[in-house]
């Protein structure tokens, strides 16, 4: 804390101010983009991520930014809408963890009706950009579920794992 007092008494930012304001830019880019990620402009990813990037969720993991605005854009055509709204964040300079909702319409799930589904994602920086990044979320409530055909299947699965 003396440092902290030392450097507002001489009105001087501490040296890690650079870094703190940088992280927080980036991930008020990072909100930006996927606020409206059916529609975000994925030249934008350059902005986010470094070039050699890693990427993982449950259905994909991939490395680059070639690879991951492929990936992106393929999910994307398959969506009528998909946003992101990001409840709660922790971070230092190094990685952030995100609570997420992802509000998302597909036309062949649960009759084209707006689902959401409750998420996390786990950042980590370097280079000024974002090195890693890993979804973590329920393959089996986006999809499955939402599937008439395997959906009996779930709940039947379900309700015989809670029993035991």
């Amino acid at each position: 804390m003396r440092r902290i007092g030392l450097y507002c008494s001489l009105n001087l930012a501490p040296p890690w101010a650079g870094l703190v304001n940088s992280v927080m830019n980036l991930l008020q880019q990072f909100e930006q983009f996927y606020s409206d990620f059916k529609t975000a402009d994925l030249a934008g990813l350059e902005n986010l991520y470094v070039p050699a990037v890693r990427f993982r969720d449950p259905v994909r993991e991939v490395v680059g930014t070639t690879q991951l605005r492929r990936y992106f854009s393929a999910s994307r055509k398959t969506v009528e809408e998909c946003r992101f709204e990001f409840r709660d964040r922790l971070n230092d300079e190094r990685q952030c963890f995100y609570e997420w909702r992802m509000h998302y319409r597909h036309p062949r799930l649960a009759g084209g009706q707006l689902l959401t589904l409750r998420g996390m994602s786990h950042l980590q920086f370097s280079d000024g950009g974002i090195v890693a990044h890993e979804d973590i979320y329920d393959m089996g409530a986006m999809v499955y579920e939402h599937v008439p055909v395997l959906r009996t299947g779930v709940r039947l699965l379900k309700q015989r794992l809670q029993e035991e």
